[in-house]
């Protein structure tokens, strides 16, 4: 495979075992959590439109993995986290505004311009 797919930071992953791993961890810490909830005989509330909504986040999140680690092959950590964590916060925002019908508020459009600013700087 040579240079190709390799990610930047890493130098020694190729993009589909970045994203492997990661999604392990992930998986390590789920089940952290749920046996938390299982030893401690705490209830989980389980709705269909919350598997439906948790089963669009999860796919997602996979796909936004991928797209970090592609990134990451042409950026440096310093620029791309930054603006990866901004985006993180932006979509979130938009989800909450967009599906749940939240109220976005002065507050919310000051710290999302704040975060672009910071962008800016970081990456200059």
């Amino acid at each position: 495979m040579g240079n190709f797919g390799k990610i930047k930071i890493a130098g020694k992953l190729d993009t589909v075992s970045f994203s492997f791993f990661n999604t392990l961890a992930s998986l390590i810490v789920i089940a952290i959590i749920f046996a938390y909830f299982w030893f401690s005989k705490s209830t989980i509330q389980i709705t269909q439109e919350g598997v439906y909504i948790s089963l669009i986040a999860g796919i997602i999140a996979v796909l936004a993995v991928l797209a970090e680690a592609t990134a990451y092959q042409i950026g440096s950590l310093s620029t791309l986290s930054p603006m990866i964590a901004v985006g993180v916060v932006a979509i979130t925002v938009i989800g909450g505004i967009v599906l749940f019908k939240e109220v976005i508020t002065p507050k919310i459009v000051v710290g999302i311009l704040l975060a672009i600013v910071a962008i800016y700087f970081l990456s200059s």
